[in-house]
């Protein structure tokens, strides 16, 4: 039996993604203006193309971490912004203030 849950994102401006290190394995698909991916990220890109206005990108996020028959999918759709994806450590993702 496999589990799927989605996450389904779509805006006209930005789009920020943030996985805490212990995250686990996420499918992950992106359309946007622009796609930000920070060098922390654990991400295997699949596939990526390139349109007049915007790019597609389909990949793994923390392919390692797939040990479960449990999928995660994320998709964001950013048609005039810019979609960023960076790693969160634990406590900082608390935001004390």
């Amino acid at each position: 039996m496999t589990f799927v849950h989605s996450s389904l994102l779509f805006l006209a401006g930005d789009i920020h993604i943030k996985s805490l290190e212990e995250s686990l394995y996420s499918e992950l698909q992106v359309k946007s203006k622009h796609i930000d991916i920070n060098s922390n990220v654990n991400v295997a890109i699949d596939k990526e193309e390139k349109g007049d206005n915007f790019i597609v990108m389909s990949g793994k996020l923390n392919p390692e971490d797939k040990t479960d028959e449990e999928t995660r999918t994320i998709k964001a759709e950013a048609k005039l912004g810019t979609v960023k994806i960076e790693k969160k450590d634990w406590f900082s993702s608390l935001k004390f203030s």
